[in-house]
């Protein structure tokens, strides 16, 4: 699996109309996991996760929970990313769409829009408490959790171990002015600070983050206006075209799609950081042990972008009750861990937070789960973002004023929440 793509928030359905009353319904009882009772055919769509992409993987836990049981029948659907929004919006039209599926927080909005998934607060029950916040708070859409967390992930920022001690720095840096220092040291040697995207892909993992870091939000508390264009706001962008004046970012990024990883100047050795890019990753084209995760960025609070995988279930499911207890099976303590040691991501459970003692890695990830964000959990969402994104390249290539820019940007946003 891509982890940028997970990363970088989802993908919009665009077909509202044809998935429109295919929900609705009496709410079946979610809490019932009497094996004596519950029965049906679980369809269960998943995705490419590391070794879970093997269809023969999922074969022992169907086998288990079959045991206990015995009156439900349990399909894994191995499906494609590519081509992922078109596949569930066709399933849902065609009213085929399967019982379970994997979803992360930014399909929720749409998907209870249209009334098409089940609400899972009464599914939980005690397992709430053992829960990270942050992981809850992804599935929570107007007050109601409509997902089971699976796994988390998390975006924090890398930096090339050489080039570090090469600049004279003691570690790399976290507050805004240490960041301002770092890149001034990199321009004097000729290098880059980092490379902010501009041209393309998502502002979960470029402005947003430095927008939170400010104490800002996206949008109002009431999602009905943009808030981005407020003071937070401001500075975060003025800090950003601060490093972009001092041409510490790299231009090509802002000008241009970066591409491949190997591509970067990050994987070259003349760029110091990666804003988030997970630090194992790089090994298979730099050398081993030559980059390292490091720490949130932090000005007014310190926050990461991170994102959240669940297991959702769609209202016109056949066997609700079975649905349910295969996704309550799939997500518990047990399996989870069995799920995240294959597949590599974080456990959103605060019960296997020891679970990666041993790699340093995932260790080091572990110790920001309650400084995640995961972006802005709103049908338009994605619009949001292809709105405000070129107005943010404009003023990084000091075209505009931040305040102006975001000005100017907050407006067609409103316009699009309006409609």
């Amino acid at each position: 699996m891509d982890r940028r793509s997970l990363l970088g928030g989802g993908l919009a359905l665009g077909a509202g109309g044809l998935l429109t009353a295919c929900g609705g319904g009496a709410e079946p009882d979610v809490t019932n996991t009497d094996p004596g009772q519950v029965s049906g055919k679980v369809v269960h769509w998943t995705y490419p996760m590391g070794e879970t992409q093997q269809d023969a993987w999922w074969q022992p836990l169907v086998q288990e929970f079959t045991a206990k049981y015995p009156k439900v029948e349990v399909q894994v659907v191995q499906q494609p990313w590519t081509g992922r929004e078109q596949a569930l919006t066709t399933a849902v039209a065609g009213k085929s769409a399967p019982d379970v599926v994997y979803f992360n927080p930014d399909f929720v909005p749409r998907f209870v829009e249209e009334d098409l998934l089940l609400s899972l607060d009464d599914a939980l029950g005690e397992d709430r408490s053992d829960y990270v916040p942050t992981a809850l708070s992804a599935f929570t859409y107007q007050d109601k959790l409509y997902g089971l967390p699976l796994l988390m992930t998390i975006a924090n920022p890398a930096y090339n171990v050489k080039l570090l001690k090469e600049l004279g720095l003691a570690q790399a840096p976290v507050s805004w002015d240490e960041i301002r220092d770092a890149a001034k040291a990199c321009v004097a040697r000729d290098l880059t600070f980092a490379n902010y995207q501009a041209s393309d892909g998502s502002l979960n993992l470029t402005y947003y983050p430095f927008l939170w870091q400010a104490g800002g939000q996206v949008l109002s508390d009431d999602l009905t206006k943009a808030a981005f264009q407020e003071e937070p706001g401001v500075r975060a962008l003025t800090f950003l075209r601060e490093l972009a004046d001092l041409k510490a970012l790299n231009n090509a990024g802002l000008t241009q799609p970066v591409g491949k990883v190997e591509q970067t100047r990050f994987a070259r050795g003349t760029e110091l950081m990666n804003l988030t890019l997970d630090a194992p990753m790089p090994e298979t084209i730099m050398a081993k042990g030559s980059v390292k995760g490091s720490q949130p960025f932090k000005d007014q609070q310190q926050v990461v972008y991170g994102s959240v995988g669940g297991l959702s279930i769609f209202k016109m499911s056949k066997s609700p009750e079975a649905a349910v207890a295969w996704a309550k099976f799939v997500t518990e303590k047990t399996t989870m861990q069995k799920f995240l040691n294959a597949a590599g991501f974080l456990p959103p459970r605060t019960s296997l937070k020891d679970m990666y003692a041993d790699n340093e890695d995932q260790s080091f990830k572990l110790q920001f789960v309650d400084q995640v964000k995961i972006g802005v959990l709103h049908p338009k969402a994605r619009e949001i973002i292809d709105t405000v994104r070129p107005h943010l390249q404009g003023c990084l290539l000091g075209k505009t004023d931040p305040a102006a820019t975001l000005t100017a940007a907050a407006a067609e946003v409103d316009a699009l929440l309006a409609r």
